[in-house]
């Protein structure tokens, strides 16, 4: 496999891909709901909440990702 995500197999990128795309989607979930109740009441804070819940999932896929891929054989 040498190190490289392309080098993965079908089993291998479901193991990756499947709980990425459901914490991207968990994200936007959120980001939706905050936009809800915040954009018009408080726009500075709805781009605040926005942004750090971005970064937060964004983080949180980057380490589940190499963990997995530290992980596999």
């Amino acid at each position: 496999h040498q190190g490289r995500l392309l080098g993965l197999n079908r089993a291998e990128l479901q193991a990756v891909g499947v709980p990425l795309l459901a914490g991207l989607l968990v994200l936007w979930g959120t980001v939706h709901l905050f936009s809800l109740a915040d954009r018009k009441n408080s726009p500075r804070l709805f781009a605040l909440e926005s942004t750090l819940i971005l970064l937060g999932g964004l983080g949180a896929a980057f380490a589940g990702c190499s963990w997995t891929l530290a992980r596999l054989p």
